[in-house]
């Protein structure tokens, strides 16, 4: 079997023994993690499943609302606000429906 490891911050697998930063979490058990909570999740009944669909989405707007805060602080949606404030000086807004 030719093993991966999943390096932390880049993402990228690569072989067995070629670490690219400390910390690389080993795909195989990265795997195993996942097709177990997979496996745990099949189990749940019907009330058990919508419970964690719910925490699982509720989860996934936190990371995005940071995400987005992140993306903000970084200046990386300023042309945003440049492309409202151009449009709203060249009279191009409309009222929202």
């Amino acid at each position: 079997m030719n093993e991966a490891v999943l390096c932390g911050m880049s993402g990228d697998l690569t072989p067995a023994g070629q670490l690219e930063s400390e910390g690389a979490v080993r795909y195989d058990s990265l795997m195993n993690r996942v097709e177990e909570i997979a496996r745990a999740i099949k189990e749940l009944n019907p009330d058990e499943f919508a419970q964690v669909a719910r925490w699982v989405q509720e989860v996934q707007q936190e990371r995005w609302d940071q995400q987005l805060d992140r993306d903000a602080s970084a200046g990386r949606l300023d042309f945003l606000r440049e492309e409202a404030q151009t449009e709203e000086k060249g009279q191009l807004l409309r009222d929202w429906p």
